[in-house]
């Protein structure tokens, strides 16, 4: 057994460009998250979702067209060994340390259940090919058998005499393999449970083992530094492939047959040609030990995971480095590819840094050169876009040093102290309060390559707050302009009265969907700027009051309240906006048509109702760009000009030419308009929302009547997403929303994943809820709303039979079917959720005997009881059980009147 005689500290994995001592080179340091190593990697069968266990107890699952970290299955209280998704992709299983093997939901990371009963650590779990079985190795030198639907244990295969370290299905599901310490491999019938034969010869442990796709042949790895191909069917040794300097930690088979890939204790990854057994190639770069490797379904991506933190992703034809992925924290990873570019959740973004030689370089002033949003979705073929060129430095100048103090009492004069480091002296930023004051203070008079400089830059025109302590940041550019310091920081104190009068809300909330040009248009973004609106006003004047928020509403919807969407009335907006006080909130909401011009410095511009097109060539003329549309240029200055330190932006727009079918409209986001936003969040402290992934569509669903984005929103406004029960807190009505999008787009056969950038600082709410404002917000429900049910055995005040998880999963998967425009029963959606004004709720009770459930269940809708039920089924057949329980819900649903 083996024994923790430490355990790892946070890695720091050093990833981009090499460096010697000498080269002025940047090198990107990044923090792992997964706090130990990476010890198993699985792909799911449609590739879309790679898993990654770790000694540090948990599994993560990453979207690998997006690279977003899904979610993290935290429940083990050990190393997790080994995980493996089931055939349908729907169920994860993971093997432990802690002796359990636990199965878990992949779409909303639920444990649906623990298989316990080995006696010590589990090293390696495989499902069959049917799905139907999980097979589990352990220390405790046995194999166990396990029925997926029950979590009940059909069988021990007993045999080796030392533990077992590695377990595999024949395709056809029909024999099970078996490697071990004891040095041996054993062939096992899975219906009885009979040892077919051993497989002798290895000189060492047998740590891994596979089959070829064609079930003809089993490939084992050892501690003897070999691999050996067998005959299935005579146990006769094929060929032994050798030359290795360390053990052979995994084998896998190519999905053709063709290809076997060994993960290596010596760093490496090796390619071998199966037929002759000759090395193909070696992949290197990891720092550590390679535990595990698994090939994508068709089999030109091969991930890899490592001791050292990271989960690599190659490109088997070529031999080549793809890309890194690297889970920084429970929320948060970054991709890294070989190049350098690279792509980081926000929170991510601030866990990594550059360093030149002694000095560290935050990561976004390198962000023009290497940041590519969707990096991994490009490198995979899920984008089609090109990355953007990434030349290596041969060298870096740095940005220039800057000395200042802040002003005197009765001073508002900044003094700068600059001394160029190499780089020259380029531009100076400086901001108050996180707000850009100016934006280069050089003024025209300074020599940019002159060894020293002084400058003074007049404060009295920021947005500082009398009487209050400020924070005033210089942030220096070489002159190239493509790096920045970290910034430098000081406090001042300006006199003057201090304003405590309370926190005021000015919204300005925009929705177009007809343009000047017929040609131009979308469904729902206008209406969803007055539902925006209506909602945005009952939970502001909740917590500020009616007289402290003032909203202005622009949209082509016909609304008393409304101005017409124009590029003048928003810029008049934005100045009734400057009468906000500094301890106001500014929020600022766009849904409609967005472009990105290219040919300019990542600008993004917005369409306005003016717009007799939308085609991005037509935006290249200043003139027509001045009429008929804002800038992301033109959104920064108004936005600067507006007192208020807390702002919000959230974004739904889309790109010209996006596709319309009779189920969903597009509005995409490419990798210059989310450049540009950010760009923009930095320099005005936005925290910004964004309705899609980078070059990723946003749909507007006619099943929901509005845009996924707002629709989220609105769901989370009502209650999931709130702060204690009753505050809309930014952060966490954010992240609400980019969470639920996912979801509500998977559910029309879609894919959309929001972007939130947020500046450093804490997060404000920007309103407050209770039942009359909840019941107030408008929400589209075309059919009823189901919230996730509650059965109990009362005899045993628990669930044993996990009817609840089997309910749920079934429930979620019709009103997935449903929405996808496939035959479901269920005329629901389903919300794995315990509230939620007008849902309907399920609850009830069952009893067992003998082998007969009985299950009393009642419905509800608010405080209004729908019906009550008896259901009855059998035990050994909770699959039958859980089709009857829903066709019994579906029966009262369809009594019911549908909304409109």
């Amino acid at each position: 057994m083996r024994k923790k005689l430490h355990r790892a500290p946070l890695i720091l994995i050093w990833i981009g460009l090499c460096l010697s001592a000498r080269a002025q080179k940047p090198e990107l340091v990044v923090q792992t998250g997964h706090t130990n190593f990476v010890t198993s990697v699985a792909f799911s069968p449609d590739r879309h979702t790679l898993a990654s266990g770790s000694w540090d107890n948990t599994v993560k699952l990453w979207d690998v067209a997006t690279q977003r970290e899904l979610r993290t299955l935290a429940g083990h209280t050990e190393w997790v060994k080994s995980v493996v998704f089931s055939p349908d992709g729907r169920m994860l299983a993971s093997g432990s340390d802690d002796h359990s093997v636990k199965l878990w939901e992949v779409a909303t990371g639920h444990e649906l259940r623990t298989l316990a009963g080995h006696t010590s650590n589990v090293n390696s779990v495989v499902f069959s090919p049917d799905g139907r079985t999980l097979a589990s190795g352990s220390s405790d030198n046995t194999v166990k058998l396990w029925d997926v639907a029950t979590g009940r244990e059909l069988r021990i295969l007993a045999g080796h005499t030392d533990c077992v370290s590695s377990v595999a299905f024949s395709p056809d599901g029909r024999t099970l393999a078996s490697g071990s310490s004891d040095k041996a491999v054993k062939l096992w019938d899975v219906t009885t449970g009979r040892e077919l034969r051993t497989l002798t010869g290895h000189t060492g442990g047998v740590g891994s083992v596979a089959f070829s796709p064609d079930g003809r042949m089993l490939a084992s790895g050892s501690s003897d530094f070999t691999v050996k191909l067998w005959d299935i069917a005579t146990g006769r040794e094929l060929r032994t492939l050798a030359g290795h300097d360390d053990v052979v930690e995994s084998v896998a088979f190519s999905p053709d047959g063709y290809t076997l890939a060994l993960g290596n204790l010596d760093k490496t990854v090796t390619l071998w040609e199966v037929a002759t057994g000759r090395e193909l190639r070696t992949l290197t770069g990891h720092t550590s030990y390679v535990t595990s490797v698994a090939f994508s379904p068709e089999g030109r991506t091969l991930a890899s995971g490592s001791y050292d933190g990271s989960t690599r992703l190659w490109d088997t034809t070529k031999g080549r480095e793809l890309a890194r992925v690297v889970a920084l924290d429970k929320n948060d990873w970054a991709v890294v590819d070989s190049v350098g570019r690279f792509d980081a959740s926000p929170g991510g973004m601030e866990l990594m840094h550059w360093t030149v030689g002694n000095e560290i370089i935050t990561l976004d002033q390198l962000k023009a050169r290497y940041w590519e949003p969707g990096l991994l979705a490009k490198i995979l073929g899920f984008n089609k876009q090109p990355t953007r060129d990434a030349s290596a430095f041969n060298s870096v100048k740095l940005y220039p040093a800057v000395q200042f103090e802040a002003p005197a009492p009765g001073n508002k004069q900044l003094k700068l102290a600059l001394k160029n480091r190499g780089g020259g002296i380029g531009e100076v930023e400086v901001l108050v309060n996180g707000k850009e004051v100016v934006g280069d203070a050089r003024g025209s008079l300074v020599d940019r390559n002159a060894s020293e400089a002084n400058l003074t830059v007049d404060l009295s025109g920021s947005d500082y707050v009398p009487g209050r302590a400020n924070e005033i940041r210089v942030v220096t550019r070489n002159q190239e302009g493509y790096l920045a310091s970290r910034g430098v920081e000081v406090i001042w104190n300006p006199e003057g009265a201090r304003d405590d009068s309370p926190p005021e809300l000015w919204a300005i909330v925009g929705g177009i969907s007809t343009y000047a040009s017929p040609e131009v248009k979308l469904r729902y973004a206008a209406k969803d700027a007055v539902d925006m609106t209506h909602a945005l006003q009952l939970s502001a004047q909740k917590l500020f009051g009616v007289d402290k928020v003032h909203l202005t509403l622009l949209t082509t919807e016909e609304s008393p309240t409304a101005l017409a969407p124009t590029r003048e009335n928003f810029e008049k907006a934005f100045e009734r906006a400057r009468k906000a006080k500094p301890q106001d909130i500014l929020l600022v909401y766009l849904a409609g048509h967005g472009v990105a011009l290219h040919g300019e410095t990542d600008l993004y511009a917005y369409l306005t109702a003016d717009a007799r097109s939308a085609n991005v060539s037509d935006f290249s003329d200043p003139a027509l760009r001045a009429q008929w549309t804002i800038t992301s240029e033109a959104l920064t200055d108004w936005i600067k000009q507006i007192p208020a330190l807390k702002q919000v932006m959230i974004l739904d727009t889309c790109e010209a030419g996006a596709a319309k079918t009779k189920l969903v409209e597009r509005r995409a986001v490419p990798a210059d308009q989310v450049r540009a936003l950010d760009r923009m969040k930095d320099r005005t402290g936005f925290h910004v929302l964004m309705g899609a992934a980078v070059d990723k569509p946003s749909y507007e669903a006619s099943s929901y009547n509005q845009g996924l984005l707002t629709y989220a929103l609105l769901l989370g406004m009502q209650g999931a997403a709130l702060r204690n029960g009753e505050f809309i807190d930014v952060s966490q009505w954010f992240q609400y929303a980019a969470d639920e999008v996912p979801k509500l787009a998977r559910g029309i056969g879609q894919s959309q994943n929001p972007i939130v950038a947020a500046p450093s600082g804490t997060s404000f709410d920007v309103g407050a809820v209770d039942d009359t404002v909840r019941s107030a917000i408008h929400l589209a429900k075309a059919i009823p709303f189901l919230l996730r049910p509650m059965l109990l055995d009362p005899d045993q005040q628990d669930d044993e039979l996990g009817l609840n998880a089997a309910l749920r999963k079934r429930l979620d998967d019709e009103s997935n079917a449903l929405r996808r425009g496939t035959e479901a029963p269920l005329q629901a959606v389903f919300v794995d959720s315990d509230e939620l004004p007008g849902a309907i709720r399920v609850g009830g009770t069952y009893t067992v005997q003998d082998s007969t459930v009985a299950v009393t269940l009642t419905l509800w809708r608010d405080k209004q009881k729908l019906g009550t039920l008896q259901v009855h089924g059998q035990k050994d057949n909770l699959e039958g059980l859980v089709q009857s329980l829903v066709a019994a819900i579906e029966g009262v649903l369809l009594q019911l009147p549908r909304a409109n």
